[in-house]
């Protein structure tokens, strides 16, 4: 796998899971004074696996940024 293909990926897996953080946001936003337990787990499971993914986006950035990386270069895979 190239890292431009690797980045395509992550930027993809960041908008699914942005998207799915903003819309369990609004729903705990729109629940009464008393919220639900299970509207706010998957909030909170929400907002984890989205930081998760912008974590794993802006790494990725800021390692091809530091190591001037070209994008069409197959990744290193370290075996142990």
């Amino acid at each position: 796998m190239t890292y431009r293909e690797y980045f395509e990926q992550l930027r993809t897996d960041f908008a699914y899971k942005t998207d799915a953080y903003i819309k369990a946001e609004k729903q705990l936003t729109e629940e009464p004074a008393f919220i639900d337990e299970q509207v706010m787990r998957h909030f909170i499971d929400a907002k984890s696996a989205w930081q998760m993914a912008a974590n794993k986006y802006n790494a990725l950035i800021d390692f091809a940024r530091l190591h001037n990386v070209n994008p069409d270069e197959n990744m290193v895979t370290l075996s142990y």
